[in-house]
């Protein structure tokens, strides 16, 4: 515990440092930089452990005394040696032992009880998000429908130049109010009923782009890492940007060959799609932000 605690706080003051340079000097970086920075901090959050024996939170030693003897010579030494009684002996031992039995008890009881806090708040976390997840899920397999002739064939297109390899396809469900993708090993691309079909390749693009970088199982490890260290409202924050920055890359990617009369329409097609979004489950690429992100993305692509 005393690892992950150390750990949780010494990624603390490095996402907050972050954050302060994103803040006021971001404008000037890639999204993408610190799309990677996240994930590099989510990734060492997730194993706050050291493994080793050296470091090991888990290493118990007892320091090993040293005793010295001068040289001397034996022949002529005499040795005068005071044997304790045995009813000393045995009070003091057992003084002794009850003292140090007393102060190990406590202190492992405070660990036990910090243990089993952090356990139970970690899978209550990761069980009340994973449930609401897996029941969006099946609510979603349950709506869907084929999508019309054109926009499959849109897709299609756009998929052969993208990710030609991916196994992942289209589908329209009426629960939904935005494109997102869903699923990691199977992957959907979802799209609302009634979409508009006019500059639906921008939407297939940037999903695509999300689905091609693997973004879910980047999510996927950020979730982890919120769970695992669920106390900690620094690492709840880092999750919330590092979502804001997966969106900002994404869009970086998408226009970064854009001429601006295509921006700006990449931009009404985004605002299109995003201006009644709801919040998404966890582990889908449907994200909002609310308007403040809605104008930060805006900014970046225009």
């Amino acid at each position: 515990m005393k690892q992950l605690f150390l750990i949780s706080f010494l990624m603390s003051l490095v996402i907050l440092l972050i954050l302060i340079h994103r803040k006021f000097r971001g404008v000037k970086f890639s999204s993408k930089v610190y799309y990677i920075t996240w994930l590099i901090i989510a990734m060492r959050l997730v194993l706050p452990f050291d493994i080793s024996m050296e470091n090991s939170i888990y290493k118990f030693s007892s320091p090993i005394k040293e005793y010295k003897i001068s040289n001397y010579d034996l022949q002529n030494a005499q040795l005068e040696v005071k044997l304790p009684t045995e009813e000393n002996t045995y009070y003091e031992d057992s003084r002794t032992n009850l003292k140090d039995t007393k102060k190990i008890n406590f202190i492992s009881t405070i660990r036990d009880n910090l243990f089993n806090i952090w356990l139970a708040g970690a899978i209550l976390y990761f069980v009340y998000n994973s449930f609401f997840y897996l029941l969006f899920k099946y609510r979603v397999k349950k709506s869907l429908s084929f999508v019309s002739k054109d926009i499959e064939e849109k897709f299609n297109d756009i998929k052969a130049c993208m990710v030609s390899e991916s196994k992942v396809i289209v589908r329209e469900s009426h629960i939904i109010d935005s494109p997102m993708i869903i699923g990691i090993a199977k992957p959907i691309l979802l799209v609302p009923e009634n979409i508009n079909i006019k500059n639906i390749d921008y939407i297939f693009a940037h999903e695509l782009v999300h689905l091609k970088r693997k973004d879910l199982v980047y999510k996927l490890i950020v979730f982890l890492a919120t769970s695992i260290h669920w106390f900690n409202p620094v690492i709840h924050l880092m999750g919330k940007i590092a979502n804001e920055d997966i969106e900002l890359s994404c869009d970086e990617e998408v226009t970064v060959n854009m001429v601006r009369e295509d921006k700006i329409e990449y931009s009404k097609t985004l605002l299109e799609t995003i201006s009644n979004r709801k919040k998404a489950p966890i582990l889908t690429t449907s994200y909002s932000g609310g308007k403040e992100m809605i104008k930060r993305r805006l900014d970046k692509i225009l």
